[in-house]
């Protein structure tokens, strides 16, 4: 968890070797918090295929270009949300950057391989610890949330 691409990239790691060990078979359930969620939902964006993801990400790292335009798009987009953090920007805006990616999946993409059992069923993990429940006057520490397709 934590550290954003070093968690994504670590986490992918883990989940090569799982898959070449034929140990991702065996587990049903995922979970991931921060970078993590992001490798987790590559998994599914391919399908379970981990030599496709990883012949993905190379090729990703390997190209010079970025589309500035389309990365400035979704950062507008994000900032008209009543929910805009620099979560987004950073995501739009550096991530996209050193990763050539912008992922467009949501969790009702997950629907069939988890009805189907082909994927381990994925846990979403986000931490807000800036939540202020209007109950409680001091700042709740460590609050997490799950999302699960």
């Amino acid at each position: 968890s934590g550290g954003g691409l070093r968690a994504h990239i670590a986490c992918l790691g883990v989940l090569s070797e799982m898959k070449e060990q034929g140990l991702l078979d065996a587990v049903t359930y995922l979970a991931g918090v921060s970078g993590s969620t992001w490798a987790i939902s590559s998994l599914y964006t391919n399908d379970g295929d981990m030599e496709a993801l990883e012949a993905d990400l190379r090729h990703r790292f390997s190209r010079q270009e970025w589309d500035l335009a389309k990365s400035l798009q979704k950062t507008i987009q994000a900032a008209r949300s009543e929910n805009y953090s620099l979560t987004d920007f950073w995501a739009y805006m550096v991530i996209s950057k050193q990763t050539r990616e912008l992922p467009e999946s949501h969790l009702s993409n997950m629907k069939k391989p988890v009805e189907e059992g082909t994927l381990p069923y994925p846990i979403f993990a986000a931490i807000d610890n800036d939540l202020q429940p209007s109950w409680q006057e001091a700042k709740a520490q460590e609050t997490w949330f799950e999302f699960t397709p």
